[in-house]
């Protein structure tokens, strides 16, 4: 499309050139040619814009697929850390339980519950703070 938009452009550049040489002595002639050329004149105007807004309609259409790019991207890793919390939160309720069935609470299991709530929050702040 731009390729035909500049040969049209040229054309007629090319044409209101050839008319500017011709010497004519009719003022009837005179008159309709030089009408003719005001409606070249505006036909190259009106190419220019057309060309323009094809240039300005593909920056627009780019930006948008990028923004979807982005936003695919963007839920796929909110997904995968919502399942990370899911799995996170399944394997404390199931330590939690298991700790409290037992009779004696062992240094081990505390060691354990201790590190993986660490984890478990430093996640959830690194997770919080990309969300704002």
């Amino acid at each position: 499309m731009q390729k035909l938009n500049k040969k049209l452009l040229s054309l007629a550049k090319k044409i209101s050139r050839e008319i500017e040489k011709m010497k004519i002595k009719d003022e009837v002639m005179r008159k309709l040619i030089d009408d003719q050329k005001k409606q070249l004149d505006v036909y190259v105007v009106n190419l220019d814009n057309d060309r323009l807004q094809l240039q300005k309609d593909k920056r627009t259409f780019e930006t948008v697929s990028g923004e979807e790019e982005n936003s695919e991207l963007n839920m796929t890793a909110n997904f995968y850390n919502f399942m990370i919390m899911i799995v996170f939160a399944i394997i404390s309720i199931l330590i939690t339980l298991n700790i409290m069935k037992s009779d004696n609470i062992s240094n081990r299991a505390l060691i354990i519950v201790f590190i993986f709530t660490i984890v478990g929050l430093y996640f959830i702040y690194n997770n919080m703070g990309a969300l704002y």
